[in-house]
C-alpha cells in the first residue's frame, strides 16, 4: 500500500462505527507505505479462490467448533465441548474420547 493511501477504516457494525466516531477519531492514514506483501488480487481472482480459503474452519467460536478442532487430532475419536459460566465468563470444558488403547498416559509422556 502506497504512503498516504489509507483513508478510511473499514467496521464490523453500526455500532463499532458510533464508537469508532464517538473516540473523537476524525482520520485514519498510513504515514509509511506498506512493504513485503502480495500484490492486490483482482476481484476475479477472490471470486475464484475465495470459496476454497473458508473450506476449513481454522477457530472456534461456538461448541461445535470446539469439538470439530479437537476432532483433528489424530488420536481423539469424539470431542463434546460445553460452555460453562465460572463466575466471571464462560469457560469451555472439553470432553475427549481418545483412540489410543492406553489411555492411562497422556501421549506426550508416553516412552517412544
Amino acid at each position: 500500500m502506497a504512503l498516504d493511501a489509507l483513508t478510511l477504516a473499514a467496521t464490523m457494525s453500526p455500532v463499532a462505527a458510533a464508537r469508532f466516531l464517538a473516540d473523537g477519531i476524525e482520520r485514519v492514514r498510513n504515514p509509511l507505505p506498506a512493504w513485503g506483501g502480495l500484490p492486490a488480487q483482482s476481484l476475479e481472482e477472490a471470486r475464484q479462490y475465495a470459496p476454497q480459503a473458508f473450506r476449513r474452519q481454522e477457530r472456534a467460536v461456538t461448541e461445535a467448533d470446539y469439538g470439530e478442532v479437537a476432532e483433528r487430532h489424530p488420536e481423539v475419536q469424539r470431542a463434546v465441548a460445553t460452555f460453562r459460566w465460572t463466575g466471571s465468563w464462560n469457560t469451555v470444558f472439553l470432553n475427549v474420547d481418545r483412540l489410543a488403547a492406553d489411555r492411562s498416559t497422556p501421549p506426550s509422556r508416553r516412552a517412544s
